[in-house]
């Protein structure tokens, strides 16, 4: 992978491609899952796996991150967005309050030499928002809600750690647009 490829050209790329290609579709505030994260993630570095933290089933990013989450809300923080693997993909991991690195359950590269150039960017969400939501839907994964019309892109998110009653109202919006699983 060329040292000059990172996740952070991968969302500005496909944003500035899908702002060109949305001419005429519906106006959400977010042109895409990239821009949503471009907007509102931020970067992150990735660390080795704590101990007593252990991997989950490959390719269920969404799930393993959030049970981890779910499990130590004190420690880990749920996060969703882009990370590079092979490719850019979409992806879930936790963010260790203790260091502010990522913790990630699913992909085991502890080993590999490119460890270090895995690009992570994503937006953290209090897990009892992350709950609420995945509680809805039936599935796991906020951004890429596909089957309920992507509500987290239609309007601004707001500041996740603010009021709860700006947040609750915001949440209660999203909610309503999910059909109930």
């Amino acid at each position: 992978m060329s040292k000059t490829f990172t996740t952070l050209n991968y969302l500005k790329t496909m944003v500035e491609m899908r702002n060109q290609m949305a001419k005429g579709a519906p106006k959400y505030h977010y042109s895409s899952q990239e821009h949503f994260v471009l907007e509102e993630g931020k970067a992150y570095e990735y660390a080795k796996k704590p101990k007593g933290v252990t991997y989950g089933k490959w390719g269920h990013c969404f799930s393993n991150a959030y049970h981890l989450a779910q499990r130590w809300p004190e420690r880990y923080t749920y996060c969703e967005g882009f990370a590079t693997s092979i490719i850019p993909t979409l992806h879930a991991w936790c963010i260790d309050a203790e260091t502010g690195f990522v913790v990630d359950n699913t992909w085991r590269h502890d080993h590999h030499d490119i460890a270090a150039d895995r690009g992570y960017h994503g937006v953290e969400f209090p897990i009892w928002i992350a709950s609420e939501i995945v509680y809805r839907k039936g599935t796991y994964g906020l951004i890429d809600a596909w089957n309920a019309g992507w509500p987290l892109m239609k309007e601004k998110l707001p500041d996740l750690y603010g009021s709860d009653f700006l947040l609750s109202a915001w949440l209660n919006r999203i909610l309503s647009e999910i059909k109930e699983a």
